[in-house]
């Protein structure tokens, strides 16, 4: 006993350190000299005056009750019935074999029940006692209840262990927690051995891979890797579900512990409490571990209260006894529930139902019987807690307001009850997204908390924390940094720099930075909340892992994606380590990777870390989940850069559809998901349903946030983005510089958001034509991203290109190579010179070369870029050796060029390659795959294409003559503006060739053809006129054909054919024998010589008979 006192005392002297630095002070009332003060009466007189003057009075039991003990208590307990002080705790040491109470301390523990309610405490080793101490402390302060937390199998408060789990016998003689801790154990032990094993295995197949990469030849190292390969690879199949079974029994595990936990609490809150004998082997039961014999003890209670209830409702005469009796019906209750979700056998979503309907019958029954308010009170922060604790938030809105109320009515508006319960309204309204109701409730807390508390209160502090999360999910990152801040220095102070509750406060800020574009600060902070972790956690621990995440997303925003890749991959090589390959933390490492890989540029890659993470994510939380969502959504991004439109579409539907599913159609994620959409719409040009869904994602916005928040800005961005791509400048601006404003007003001047929309603006002006204000806002954009990411950065980068490119656009190509030079540099620095980013560049250098007259240069630089798989340089290239600009002129390297572009699907490259296989230009004709390559690129709307295929059908060249598919063809590209196919649609309908003959379209057609300057089409304008009889109107359109192309002979022969039928013979005839004469000259047919000389004899004809 005397050592249970010592370690006692210890315990009492670490608390009141504690709490001393929150405004409380745990004062320890005891004696230097036991023996003479158990001895001496004077010293007793004054011993019993201290217990009349403390707070608590604790009396421990072994095998005996002493004279002065028993006195003492009988003073405490006089005391307490006066003035409900002391609190009076007994203490009863268990028992050793062969050792036995007193008859003495038998009768005392008898009077204690019988005579007073009053039920005893048991523990047996120091831990147990301390537990009891602190459980029973919240009864007379109660502010730090909510800091006693169980983690890894350790009870601490704040943070200070003051029990292991595992040495309270409540959880130790649990046979599920015994059961649940041997698996463990045993699993534990198994997959160590199996990690062992591989590794080992590993290490071997490693060695023989570096000998195969010096020895390619070596057969029986090339055996031996295959085989070993093999075990390792059955390893890690083998391995998979063992780990995925350790990783649910340890989250079963650590409920359970939280809900025995649970229990343990509530039984001590009834320690001191009138109880019946039910509760009394209720709570032995529970204190030995036997839950389930407690429930059995317990199940005629929920009865019994329904029957108690139903009378007293029914009594004419309401007797007290009748109202104590329903008193004590609704602590067995309370205790049933608690020990229901406890109970392992049962499962949980039954437990869950079954505890809630025992909390509506409790709650009938004090609202029935006027239950003390002091009592209703605590029994609504154990019903609400149940309640919020899973997830039944409509609920618990419910009783938090009526708690509000009944604490406001018996405490007044301002006591820690009652800010309490506005906080905690305030968490259910934050889980549930409403903001506004969640800010105005963590606000009223804040007030009562700073009044009562002051403002270097734990609770006061964690209420600060709480109102800057809501203003970060706000987008009000001012005022969510102003209060992370404060609770920081708070902490700071309070705790110590080296306290998670620190770290946490780190780790807000940390995450308000990222959203201000400071990224820097960001990493400043995480670094320091990652610091903390490891050293109190440990490099393994998942909060430590979370650590790693963010620090490598920091890395990722400043564009250093080497040292975000390092972050991110040492967070998956924990996450694979100690949850599992299937696990949503560790898809969760997948998807930060795959996203660093998509700023690389490397598709391939961010694709298949995307896809390894939706694959677990499928696996785990199945494809109806937010997580899934979030997974789909990413994928459809990376499919959106690859241009696999289709693909994009089909997985951000995917995400759209889970999100209405779950969250409804007004939520900020569904907007997202619109946004995505739109997005995608806008890529493939289609403006209209680009539109739609842009305007969807703002009206959500608008109203879930606010009008003027990041994500309500991004959605104006994207609309005017659209506007723009339409041509409706007007409205483009509008909506850009709205979105400016939003950004310069909620994330100030030097944010990434607020450079994307003065560039955005910058690309609307320079639509218009207005070069001048496009320079103005793409420099004030560079200047922005220079001062927030530095120079090294693809954003600034961006600038430096933009600007590039509106000096070439105007001209003045000095200006633009010097931008295009540094932009180049800073992407090949920070993105490599395989990113789309920097081939891009390299590409647009060529193309300024060619403006500069410089075409050997320009061919060096698209060389490069077409080397590295740009389609666009890969077709212009081709071009250049097709016609020896800046190269010699090599149709063997320009096909080599074409047929690259044309695998990456560029249409014209497709067009252009099939005119070479057609006329053969330095390789063998194929006209077949000249019709191929004209088909392929037909596909695409390439009008050229589309127009050459059609006249192959018209004249059966290489495929079936076929009129109709001649027409279709060379319609769709008259359709799509090609004067020539606008030509050759009029004769299709001048001659009735696959259409009806139509002389009106066929002039309707010729027309546009010559609007859009096809000469030619004159001539076609006049025959067809002459054809309709239309001389007069005919003449003219003649003349200019042949002004145009005064030596082509079938044009000529237009022009004397009209002069014929107007009869004017004389110049008919020169024009007859000029068309004769060129015919001659130009090698043509026989058959053509002689047309004309037979048209020259029938008009000799007319004349000598005219």
């Amino acid at each position: 006993m005397d050592y249970d006192r010592m370690a006692f005392g210890n315990l009492v002297r670490r608390l009141d350190n504690m709490y001393e630095k929150r405004g409380i002070r745990i004062k320890l009332f005891e004696w230097e000299d036991y023996d003479s003060a158990y001895n001496d009466k004077r010293k007793q007189d004054e011993y019993n005056d201290y217990v009349r003057q403390s707070d608590i009075f604790l009396a421990l039991f072994h095998k005996k009750a002493g004279e002065f003990t028993v006195e003492e208590f009988n003073i405490a307990s006089d005391e307490f019935k006066e003035k409900s002080s002391p609190k009076v705790y007994t203490y009863c040491k268990d028992l050793k074999p062969g050792e036995e109470e007193t008859p003495e301390l038998k009768e005392f523990k008898k009077r204690l029940f019988d005579e007073m309610g009053h039920y005893w405490c048991r523990y047996d080793n120091r831990e147990s006692l301390q537990f009891q101490f602190v459980m029973q402390l919240q009864l007379v302060e109660s502010s730090q209840m909510d800091n006693v937390k169980v983690e890894d199998g350790v009870v601490t408060i704040n943070g200070l262990p003051f029990a292991k789990m595992e040495n309270l016998k409540f959880a130790a003689a649990n046979e599920d927690f015994l059961r649940m801790q041997t698996d463990i154990h045993e699993l534990r032990k198994e997959i160590e051995e199996m990690q062992i094993e591989l590794e080992k295995k590993q290490r071997r197949l490693d060695t023989k891979k570096a000998k195969l990469e010096e020895t390619p030849d070596d057969e029986d190292c090339q055996e031996d890797y295959n085989y070993i390969k093999k075990d390792v690879e059955k390893l890690i199949d083998n391995l998979q579900p063992k780990l995925n079974k350790y990783n649910k029994l340890k989250e079963d595990f650590a409920q359970h512990q939280e809900l025995l936990f649970n229990t343990a609490k509530r039984v001590a809150k009834l320690q001191g409490e009138e109880i019946n004998d039910r509760i009394r082997r209720a709570m032995d039961a529970l204190n030995e571990g036997l839950v389930r014999e407690a429930n059995t003890i317990l199940n005629e209670a929920e009865e019994d209260a329904k029957c108690l209830l139903n009378e007293y409702k029914q009594s004419k005469e309401i007797t007290e006894q009748k109202r104590q009796n329903l008193i004590i019906s609704i602590k067995e209750l309370s205790l049933k529930a608690t020990s229901i979700m406890a109970d392992a056998s049962i499962l949980i979503d039954e437990r869950i139902k079954q505890a809630e309907e025992i909390y509506k019958l409790a709650d009938a029954i004090a609202q029935e019987i006027n239950y003390d308010q002091d009592k209703y009170i605590d029994f609504f922060w154990e019903y609400s807690g149940f309640l919020r604790d899973h997830a039944i938030f409509d609920n618990a809105i419910e009783i938090h307001n009526r708690q509000i109320k009944m604490c406001e009515d018996f405490h007044g508006k301002v006591h820690p009850d009652t800010a309490r319960s506005y906080n905690n309204i305030g968490i259910v309204n934050d889980c549930l997204g409403n903001y506004d109701k969640a800010l105005k409730y963590f606000e009223q807390a804040l007030n009562i908390r700073e009044k009562i508390l002051g403002k270097e209160h734990p609770d006061t502090v964690r209420t600060y924390s709480n109102i800057g999360i809501v203003y970060y999910d706000f987008g009000n990152y001012d005022k969510a940094l102003e209060y992370h801040k404060h609770a920081l220095d708070i902490r700071e102070k309070v705790l110590g720099k080296e306290h998670l509750d620190t770290a946490d406060s780190y780790n807000n800020i940390g995450l308000v930075y990222f959203d201000f574009g400071n990224y820097d600060k960001a990493l400043e902070f995480h670094k320091k909340a990652l610091d903390i972790r490891e050293k109190v956690l440990g490099k393994d621990h998942l909060d430590t892992t979370g650590s790693y995440n963010n620090i490598g997303i920091g890395y990722y925003h400043l564009g250093n994606y080497d040292k975000a890749l390092e972050y991110h991959k040492h967070a998956l090589e924990i996450c694979e380590k100690v949850l599992g390959k299937e696990h949503p933390n560790t898809a969760m490492a997948y998807t930060n990777i795959g996203l660093v890989y998509l700023e690389l540029g490397d598709y391939n890659k961010a694709l298949e870390y995307q896809k390894q993470a939706l694959n677990i994510l499928e696996k785990v939380l199945g494809k109806e989940h937010l997580g899934t969502a979030r997974l789909y959504s990413n994928i459809g991004n990376v499919y959106s850069e690859i241009g696999n439109y289709d693909k994009a579409l089909e997985f951000h539907k995917k995400a759209l559809y889970i999100r209405e599913k779950i969250l409804g159609k007004e939520h900020s994620d569904t907007a997202g998901s619109y946004n995505n959409i739109g997005n995608v719409y806008k890529d493939i040009g289609n403006y209209d349903h680009a539109l739609e869904f842009h305007k969807k994602a703002l009206d959500i916005r608008e109203k879930v946030w606010d009008k003027e928040h990041p994500d309500t800005a991004s959605s104006y961005n994207n609309i005017g983005n659209t506007y723009n791509d339409l041509g409706n400048y007007d409205k483009a601006l509008e909506c850009h510089k709205h979105a400016l404003d939003i950004c310069e007003k909620v994330l100030g001047k030097e944010h990434p958001n607020t450079a994307m929309a003065y560039n955005n603006i910058g690309n609307v002006y320079n639509n218009l034509g207005n070069y001048d204000k496009a320079l103005e806002y793409y420099k004030q954009a560079l200047e922005i991203r220079k001062k927030v990411h530095g120079k090294d950065h693809p954003d600034t980068a961006s600038s430096y290109y933009n600007i590039g490119v509106l000096y070439k656009d105007i001209g003045n190509y000095d200006h633009a190579l010097e931008y295009y030079m540094i932009a180049l540099e800073i992407r090949e620095k920070v993105l490599g010179a395989e990113h789309p980013d920097t081939v891009r560049t390299y590409r647009k250098l060529g193309h300024l070369y060619l403006n500069i007259g410089d075409n050997n240069l320009a061919s060096q630089w698209l060389e490069k870029a077409a080397t590295l798989g740009d389609t666009n340089a890969q077709f212009y290239i081709g071009h250049m050796y097709e016609i020896g600009k800046g190269v010699e002129k090599n149709y063997v390297v320009a096909a080599e060029w074409y047929s690259k572009a044309a695998e990456q699907g560029d249409a014209r490259a497709q067009y252009n390659l099939g005119l070479i296989y057609e006329y053969g230009k330095g390789i063998e004709p194929n006209l077949d795959k000249a019709i191929e390559l004209y088909r392929m690129a037909a596909e695409q709307s390439h009008v050229l294409a589309q127009n050459q295929l059609g006249v192959k059908y018209r004249l059966g060249q290489g495929v079936e003559q076929n009129g109709e598919k001649a027409f279709d063809l060379i319609y769709k590209a008259a359709e799509g503006g090609y004067s020539v196919a606008q030509n050759n649609l009029g004769w299709m309908y001048a001659n009735g060739c696959g259409t009806e003959q139509n002389y009106e379209k066929a002039i309707e057609w010729y027309k546009k053809s010559a609007e859009n300057g096809y000469k030619k089409a004159y001539n076609g304008i006049a025959w067809t006129l002459h054809l309709s009889g239309r001389y007069e109107e005919a003449l003219p359109w003649a003349e200019k054909a042949v002004a145009a192309f005064p030596e082509t002979p079938y044009i000529i022969d237009t022009l004397a054919s009209v002069y014929q039928d107007l009869g004017r013979y004389d110049e008919a005839l020169e024009e007859f024998e000029l068309c004769l004469k060129l015919k001659h000259e130009q090698n043509e047919s026989d058959d053509s010589i002689h047309q004309t000389e037979e048209k020259i004899a029938t008009l000799k004809e007319l004349m000598k008979n005219g």
